[in-house]
């Protein structure tokens, strides 16, 4: 939320708080009847001291050659409490590491391979078993060159190529030896 900032509750259930990246609409009849709501989303990505901020709705980029990705989750809920978080990279993980959510800070991956991976950020229940609220963030590590299937066949065409040569190399070398020796 936004310090000085004017908010506004317009009398139907809808109050109105500026935030730093925009106001945000709370409907005060749902929210008194029990239903939480969270507002979950990546404000950073750091990769390797280089920061920026992630587009919406779209992947975030990780060039080949980086080894150190660290991600800053923000989760704003609307209340006192302190709800359970929890997080997992989809396709280098198996299970959530689940923390309250004052003691959420950057996430750390490194050494990360190559490939597609979903990062999910989830608010859970008191009983850590349940997720409330779940937003998903799909990250791509392109790949290094020696991770195409075309520098594979490339290499195996040189390794064939470098056998020709030797081979060649050493009959005509054996037939040249044998042609001096003919000659003496």
């Amino acid at each position: 939320l936004t310090a000085n900032s004017w908010n506004y509750d317009n009398g139907d259930g809808n109050l109105y708080l500026c935030g730093g990246q925009g106001a945000f609409i709370i409907d005060t009849d749902r929210y008194s009847a029990g239903e939480r709501t969270y507002r979950m989303t990546i404000t950073n990505v750091i990769l390797d001291g280089t920061s920026f901020k992630p587009e919406k709705n779209s992947p975030i980029p990780v060039n080949r050659g980086i080894s150190r990705i660290e991600l800053v989750p923000e989760v704003v809920n609307y209340s006192i409490q302190d709800p359970f978080v929890g997080y997992y990279l989809e396709g280098f993980e198996n299970q959530w590491t689940i923390s309250p959510q004052s003691s959420l800070s950057s996430i750390t991956y490194t050494n990360l391979p190559t490939g597609n991976y979903t990062f999910h950020l989830a608010v859970f229940d008191n009983e850590k078993e349940k997720i409330l609220e779940e937003r998903t963030y799909p990250l791509i590590k392109a790949k290094e060159i020696y991770d195409n299937r075309w520098f594979k066949f490339y290499l195996l065409i040189v390794a064939m190529l470098a056998v020709v040569w030797f081979t060649w190399f050493f009959v005509r070398t054996q037939v040249q030896r044998t042609l001096n020796m003919q000659k003496r």
